[in-house]
């Protein structure tokens, strides 16, 4: 990952905005230290600030916030109050205020990491070029467009002259002006702009980053909200392969933090699918195969993962084998580490050749492996409608009811999620899909639960209400 990739927010999701908070880039080192004790104090904010990191990824902000304002404490001690790493604590702690929906405390610190890396880096710097993007994403998710739209067309300007046509960071730029032209219903402004981010990231990412799966993301959104199914559903098809690619990597190979890790990034995909078919294209029948298969695939892949590790998998294999899962293993975390660490640090076509090689490397693996162990090649396939519908008898039919979070592309920021609802599938031993959307959730528990003669904390989830009236236990999971 470049060092300046460590500030720049990830790509405005057509699902949301994200401000991550950012690890100190190699570029922003301190000023000479005077003493060993302001060495050891900057030492000792480093590695305050990976935490905040690990609690702002893990949703846990209230923590965050106070080790961020220790971090950025010390660093105005130590350093001038103007030092670039100063600005990049200041919009640390901006991002965590404003996940919290404390957005006066975000906004003047933002502000303030902007004027300080112009003042300190120059006005056409690449990392002022990150403050523009954060200011404008902070204001987009507030509604301000009128406020967002020229930061973003600074940023990318800056970007476009410093870094090149052809830069990944470039086409996070480009993603998130198309992103704000969404959101301000200017469509035939955003579906340029989408296209040359997505082109980018198909030349400089690899077929199977997860970056290139939130740009197809994106244009399939927009062509959804132009209410032109028939062009979204294949990208979103394309999009959920790479996420099934991923999910499988890091479900079957990775480590327990990698698989949360992983699945977090990924909650809303299920959503999605079935928000396309139930409330965008009910007529369109590969939407509706996309949504069940989708449905089916995660809840496969959870029941997997419930199921089975690493070193349960590894002690089904024979020692030959067993041998070929370590190089995998390692194959799979070098191919890790070029698609979310290396833009920057290989020129493209070394980290092109580099990609390949380890991605024939691991077929190779896969299939020495799949030859020796059924259990392996099981755990690696994704589920297919056409698996499951072998499975069904003649003249019967699967029965999937779902919970969602119906998505609505019109609409902008976090207001594009609705209230969750339940929706039903049913898959014929013929192989015909249906599906219909049953309406909002709350009203459906809270009849359900009346049916029952319960009474109950509506704080409490279904799946966690003991029916003791008749002996049963709702065991559901939701699937998000």
């Amino acid at each position: 990952m470049s060092q300046r990739k460590l500030l720049l927010l990830v790509s405005c999701l057509a699902i949301g905005l994200c401000h991550p908070v950012v690890a100190q880039p190699a570029q922003e080192s301190p000023a000479p230290i005077e003493t060993p004790a302001q060495a050891e104090a900057l030492a000792e904010a480093e590695g305050l600030n990976e935490q905040v990191v690990r609690l702002y990824q893990q949703g846990k902000y209230s923590e965050a916030i106070e080790l961020a304002e220790r971090v950025l404490a010390i660093r105005k001690e130590i350093l001038e109050p103007d030092h670039p790493s100063v600005a990049t604590s200041l919009n640390n702690l901006a991002a965590l205020y404003r996940s919290m929906g404390r957005y006066a405390k975000a906004e003047p610190l933002y502000q303030q990491s902007l004027a300080i890396r112009k003042q300190q880096l120059g006005p056409d710097h690449p990392h002022v070029a990150t403050s523009l993007n954060n200011l404008a994403l902070f204001y987009q998710s507030m509604g301000r467009y009128a406020e967002a739209e020229p930061l973003y067309q600074q940023a990318l300007a800056i970007d476009k002259q410093q870094l090149g046509p052809d830069h990944p960071d470039l086409a996070i730029d480009l993603n998130n002006l198309a992103g704000l032209y969404q959101s301000m219903g200017r469509y035939a402004e955003a579906e340029p702009l989408y296209q040359q981010s997505l082109a980018i990231k198909e030349q400089q990412l690899g077929p199977d980053h997860p970056d290139l799966a939130t740009s197809l993301n994106n244009l399939a959104g927009l062509h959804w909200a132009r209410e032109q199914p028939q062009l979204a559903v294949p990208l979103f098809q394309q999009s959920l392969a790479i996420e099934e690619a991923n999910l499988r990597r890091n479900l079957v190979m990775g480590s327990e933090a990698q698989k949360q890790q992983y699945l977090d990034t990924i909650d809303h995909s299920t959503d999605l699918a079935i928000s396309v078919h139930l409330q965008g294209a009910s007529d369109n029948d590969a939407a509706a195969r996309l949504a069940l298969e989708t449905i089916l695939r995660r809840k496969g892949r959870l029941l997997e993962l419930l199921r089975t590790n690493q070193e349960q998998l590894r002690q089904q294999l024979d020692p030959t084998s067993q041998e070929l899962l370590s190089q995998l293993i390692e194959a799979y975390s070098q191919l890790s580490n070029i698609q979310f660490r290396s833009q920057g640090l290989l020129d493209p076509e070394q980290r092109e050749q580099t990609y390949q090689q380890l991605k024939g490397r691991i077929a190779e693996l896969e299939a020495q492996i799949s030859r020796h162990s059924a259990s392996f090649s099981e755990a690696c396939e994704p589920v297919t409608l056409a698996q499951i519908q072998a499975l069904l008898p003649a003249d019967t039919a699967l029965i999937e009811f779902i919970r969602y979070t119906p998505f609505n592309p019109k609409q902008g920021g976090r207001g594009s999620w609705g209230q969750p609802r339940y929706g039903a599938y049913i898959l014929t031993s013929e192989g015909k899909v249906a599906g219909v959307d049953l309406g909002e959730a709350a009203a459906i528990e809270e009849q359900l639960l009346f049916e029952l003669g319960l009474t109950f904390d509506k704080n409490t989830p279904l799946a966690q209400v003991n029916v003791s009236s008749t002996g049963l236990k709702d065991s559901r999971r939701e699937s998000r």
